[in-house]
């Protein structure tokens, strides 16, 4: 009975230990992996330059810092240390080249196994200076005698890698029968200003200049005719009318919606281009034809709603 008892008592402590006899119930160690100040997060950067301020993690194991762990970094841009074995104090760093483009962005630092990895970083990039002046669209419009021109031109200025930059002062000016409305614009949304004139009553070609002083493509200019009454087509209620239009070369063309919920979609290039769905009072064009041959268009919306518009010499 002794014996019986002195036995029962050895698997109780047993139990209570946690073990079996194999030695394996030992506590794991808890690597973590956290950002340590100045950790290098939410900076503001040029695109294409490195972050004054190099990123930087603390690694520890059972809260004591620990070297020999190798973290790894990534995320757009570059990094001048793609992977870091941590030192004596647990520290890993690293530089952080911007990507060219711009915008918020997001690195991470990495450790496997290890809690709080990835450790995210969060930098934004911003253009550079201005560089270029680039034609974006609005060229080759036209407009009725005394009516104001439909669609902007539209000019970006850009950094170096093609990135708008805002707030830089385009300068406009004319040449021709027409009025500026506007004879200053600063960029915004992206680098984009917006000339705007007005025709006049005299049936010529004018041009619309935007200029900034030292940047390459500057100045770029802009061909707008102001034409006389343009031959109308008529966008109905699934056709339109007339559904072949001829003209000849120089002559503009104009579209009135006398139907809703259409579109004028060029199936055959310029100079016809392409129209949002539109309304009943509302008008595209004109457009001048220069050269001869057919042109033609459709609705985007309604199958078999086509048109065309013959260019006689």
């Amino acid at each position: 009975m002794q014996i019986r008892t002195h036995a029962l008592l050895a698997v109780l402590l047993l139990a209570a230990c946690g073990g079996d006899g194999s030695g394996g119930g030992g506590t794991s160690d808890v690597v973590e992996i956290i950002k340590w100040t100045p950790s290098g997060d939410n900076q503001t950067g040029i695109a294409g330059t490195t972050l004054p301020l190099v990123l930087r993690v603390k690694v520890t194991v059972n809260d004591v810092v620990a070297a020999g762990h190798t973290v790894t970094w990534s995320g757009p841009g570059s990094f001048g240390t793609p992977s870091m074995v941590t030192g004596s104090n647990g520290i890993a760093t690293t530089t952080w080249t911007l990507p060219n483009g711009t915008g918020n962005l997001t690195a991470q630092a990495s450790l496997s196994g290890a809690v709080g990895s990835p450790v995210t970083f969060f930098a934004k990039s911003r253009a550079d200076v201005p560089a270029m002046l680039l034609k974006i669209d609005g060229d080759n419009q036209a407009a009725e005698v005394n009516q104001i021109f439909g669609a902007p031109f539209r000019v970006q200025v850009a950094d170096q890698y093609g990135n708008g930059v805002d707030s830089v002062i385009v300068v406009w000016s004319v040449d021709g029968p027409v009025t500026l409305i506007a004879d200053s614009v600063i960029t915004t949304g992206g680098g984009y200003a917006s000339g705007f004139i007005q025709a006049k009553d005299t049936i010529a070609v004018a041009t619309l200049t935007a200029t900034v002083t030292g940047l390459t493509g500057s100045p770029r200019t802009f061909t707008a005719s102001v034409v006389n009454t343009p031959v109308v087509v008529e966008v109905k209620n699934n056709f339109f009318d007339p559904a072949v239009r001829t003209i000849n070369v120089g002559q503009a063309v104009k579209w009135v919606w006398v139907g809703s919920g259409h579109t004028v979609s060029s199936t055959s290039g310029a100079p016809i281009g392409n129209t949002p769905i539109q309304d009943v009072g509302d008008t595209y064009g004109p457009v001048i034809f220069n050269t001869p041959g057919t042109y033609t268009y459709e609705c985007a919306v309604h199958a078999g709603m086509t048109g065309s518009v013959v260019v006689n010499p």
